[in-house]
């Protein structure tokens, strides 16, 4: 019974982490969408590719659900291009790492707390 009321508490915890997460890419997308509004008529250079690169994540959620908001721009140049994959590029560890701070670890972290309770009853 300790070992199942355990779990459930170790499941709200990471309930509770991935509402923070979610929060927070929330305001991230509310930011990106207020100071990196990509126009599909302007022409962008190298700066530009840096600076959508790095909201390349909450402007590409932004277009699933409004096809008129952009990620990339229609029209640019080499450099823009380049850097904004290189950007991208760069983006993926700390994506994966946000997504290992709020879901595996909490769960491996759970899963020893159990074993160790277990161990002890």
């Amino acid at each position: 019974m300790k070992f199942i009321l355990f779990l459930i508490s170790a499941l709200i915890g990471i309930a509770k982490e991935v509402a923070g997460y979610c929060l927070a890419f929330v305001i991230f997308i509310f930011i990106a969408k207020l100071i990196c509004d990509i126009d599909a008529q302007e022409h962008y250079s190298w700066l530009s590719g840096i600076w959508h690169g790095v909201f390349v994540v909450p402007n590409y959620i932004c277009s699933v659900f409004n096809p008129n908001v952009l990620y990339k721009a229609l029209n640019y140049t080499f450099m823009y291009n380049l850097l904004w994959w290189i950007t991208f590029i760069f983006q993926i560890p700390s994506i994966l790492y946000i997504l290992y701070d709020a879901i595996v670890k909490p769960i491996i972290y759970s899963f020893i707390m159990a074993t160790q309770l277990n161990d002890e009853v």
